[in-house]
């Protein structure tokens, strides 16, 4: 799972998921050699409400990973816990 917010909305009151790691939206297509080793496996996609995530999620498609985006992101995982 990757967060696609900024450091601080990933350590803030929204907090994150245990387990996924940060990387911001404006960072991706630089970071994008990070990813290779999970290029065979699903990748999921996190932001605050799901759009920044969304976005990240046809960049990655784009460039052949498999990747999903978590919709309405941690605003509803904070709902539903």
């Amino acid at each position: 799972m990757i967060d696609v917010r900024t450091l601080d909305e990933f350590v803030g009151k929204l907090g994150h998921i245990k387990g996924s790691f940060l990387i911001p939206l404006n960072e991706l297509p630089q970071r994008l050699q990070e990813l290779e080793k999970y290029k065979n496996e699903e990748i999921i996609m996190v932001c605050r409400s799901g759009n920044r995530s969304g976005q990240a999620t046809v960049f990655l498609n784009n460039n052949g990973f498999n990747a999903r985006n978590m919709v309405g992101g941690m605003i509803k995982w904070n709902m539903t816990k």
